[in-house]
């Protein structure tokens, strides 16, 4: 759908689904974003026609022009779609504020949002007595919740560097 139908009937279907307080309200709703299945089809629609039709001259059925021919061209898109779905459900955390009650339950982002927004800690007592320093406490959880990002995209670099390079190139 283009367009949500708002906040309490969304709210309601997830309850009805039984859903709620689960770990599969995280990874079901957002499984397929409309965003990203018009850039896919899109892509594949300004792929030549020629491409098919010299592969059907040649005795390939339909399976084998998408995993042999269509899928290698768009490795780039894919990585890329790739790319925004990981980062999206990494960084999500409104889903589980409005759905998950279960303390064990609350994804790592949630509960970084939590450190953040009310400025305190509660990684348990200060066994020493001191002060506790918050605010380095949040930076350096922030930058642990970067770190995986940040070892994934070099991986995954090469494939942009490949899609500009081969949509560079004319004639």
């Amino acid at each position: 759908m283009f367009f949500g139908g708002g906040l309490i009937p969304y709210y309601y279907l997830i309850k009805d689904l039984g859903l709620y307080n689960t770990l599969a309200v995280m990874i079901i709703p957002g499984a397929i974003d409309t965003y990203n299945m018009l850039l896919i089809r899109n892509y594949f629609q300004n792929l030549p026609i020629s491409l098919e039709e010299s592969a059907k001259i040649d005795g390939a059925n339909d399976i084998i022009i998408l995993w042999k021919i269509f899928l290698p061209l768009a490795t780039p898109m894919l990585a890329t779609i790739g790319l925004f779905f990981a980062i999206g459900h990494w960084n999500q955390w409104y889903n589980a504020m409005l759905f998950i009650d279960s303390q064990s339950l609350k994804p790592l982002q949630l509960v970084l949002r939590e450190l953040v927004v009310t400025n305190t800690t509660n990684f348990g007592p200060n066994p020493v007595g001191r002060p506790t320093f918050t605010e380095g406490l949040k930076m350096a959880s922030i930058f642990f919740t970067i770190i995986p990002v940040m070892c994934i995209y070099p991986f995954i670099q090469r494939f942009f560097v490949k899609g500009l390079v081969v949509g560079a190139i004319k004639g």
